[in-house]
């Protein structure tokens, strides 16, 4: 059985050569920073955290090489085509674990998303939390739900919070659309930076459709197959949004 503490001892040639993708990795991994799984997109911005050279997503699976030799880290994939995803995590945790979790196993928030986004979430959406708690990895349409039903709501109080609530409401006074809101979560800003950017605001469709599916089709149902692959995006969306609150 694969240890932790056997997997850190390989980490040490590694640690060696200071401020190289292998050494932040290996870093990463022995200060606890990388303890859990974690999707290209959030290792990336994790690594992109320390000193270095900011490393791209597209190049994870190049750089890691080494490591993924050495099983100090395991990649696992799931979805195929333009739904494939990546997720990394460290040599001791089992991969059988890991695919289960991703697949539809059995997951509590603090799995799902990242401890410090679930502490930011969690003052303004208890009520949504512990209903993810109850449904994710059970019932796709649910979660889907959820995932649409906190956008929505993560936008309308990041508007609020910095006094910008009317710019969600249309001539009539009645609040826009998701869609709409999504355009305008790009275009109005916070210190310079929009509230959304547009790549997250365009990739994030995926949930709304989903969430929308989940609601206002009464022929289909959405499993949760199809919502994983959203996850990077919708981390990486709610990531930006909560900076606002």
């Amino acid at each position: 059985m694969t240890t932790k503490n056997s997997i850190l001892q390989k980490c040490d040639p590694f640690l060696s050569k200071k401020n190289s993708f292998a050494y932040r990795v290996c870093k990463s991994l022995k200060d606890g920073d990388f303890s859990k799984v974690f999707s290209s997109q959030e290792l990336a911005h994790l690594l992109n955290e320390g000193a270095g050279k900011k490393i791209k997503v597209n190049n994870l699976t190049a750089l890691m090489q080494s490591l993924l030799k050495e099983d100090i880290v395991k990649v696992k994939i799931i979805g195929k085509g333009r739904n494939k995803r990546k997720f990394w995590f460290p040599g001791w945790i089992d991969k059988k674990q890991v695919e289960s979790k991703l697949t539809g196993g059995i997951a509590s928030t603090e799995q799902v998303f990242p401890e410090k986004l679930v502490k930011a979430l969690d003052r303004n959406f208890g009520t949504e939390i512990a209903d993810l708690n109850l449904n994710y990895g059970k019932s796709g349409t649910c979660t889907a739900f959820l995932f649409r039903k906190i956008l929505e709501k993560l936008i309308f109080l990041t508007f609020a919070k910095n006094g910008l609530s009317d710019q969600l409401k249309d001539k009539k006074g009645d609040f826009v659309g998701l869609k709409t809101m999504l355009n305008l979560a790009t275009v109005n800003k916070v210190q310079g930076k929009p509230f959304l950017m547009p790549k997250t605001a365009k990739e994030i469709e995926g949930i709304k459709f989903l969430g929308d599916t989940s609601v206002h089709n009464p022929l289909t149902n959405v499993e949760m197959k199809t919502v994983i692959p959203q996850m990077p995006f919708i981390i990486t969306a709610y990531e930006e949004l909560s900076k606002k609150l």
